[in-house]
């Protein structure tokens, strides 16, 4: 061979390699930088994760002394209604005098539920213990009242009774 045709060879040769190295360098460095990219991703959704866990867990102890306060210890709202009745009947001497179960309308987006009691008593307590149940905001709202003056002729004594209707929509 001539020595012109080695030196082209030589010097091609170290090219190549020259070129070969230096893909197998960036190649190298390209795939430690995705390996970083893709573990930096991690870390950051699981550091979101545990703040997301706390704050779950906050809500859930807001939820939870919500219900508490309400003491809602059943499903049934007519049972969590007279409880309540019952708590602030006593707490304003009231006296309840009749609790019919609900009466229920039910259309195709919404259901009524209709709750009608009477209740015996002043008329400021009678007035606070509907305040007390229309405020918890978990029983609805009063649709109707109708007070009556009565009279016990034989103990010729006179009271206030209250009808009271509470709508409640679902």
């Amino acid at each position: 061979m001539k020595p012109k045709i080695k030196l082209r060879l030589l010097i091609a040769g170290i090219v190549v390699l020259a070129l070969v190295s230096i893909q197998f360098a960036f190649k190298k460095t390209i795939k430690l930088r995705n390996e970083v990219a893709a573990q930096s991703f991690n870390m950051r959704t699981q550091g979101d994760f545990s703040l997301q866990l706390a704050l779950l867990t906050q809500k859930n102890k807001y939820y939870d002394s919500i219900l508490e306060s309400h003491a809602l210890q059943s499903n049934s709202t007519q049972n969590n209604l007279l409880m309540a009745l019952n708590r602030n009947s006593a707490k304003h001497q009231v006296i309840v005098r009749d609790f019919n179960p609900p009466h229920v309308y039910k259309s195709d987006t919404q259901s009524e539920y209709h709750f009608r009691f009477a209740l015996r008593g002043e008329y400021s307590n009678i007035l606070q213990v509907i305040h007390v149940l229309e405020e918890s905001g978990t029983f609805g709202q009063v649709d109707h009242i109708e007070m009556k003056l009565t009279q016990d002729y034989r103990t010729k004594k006179k009271y206030l009774d209250a009808e009271i209707l509470m709508l409640q929509v679902q």
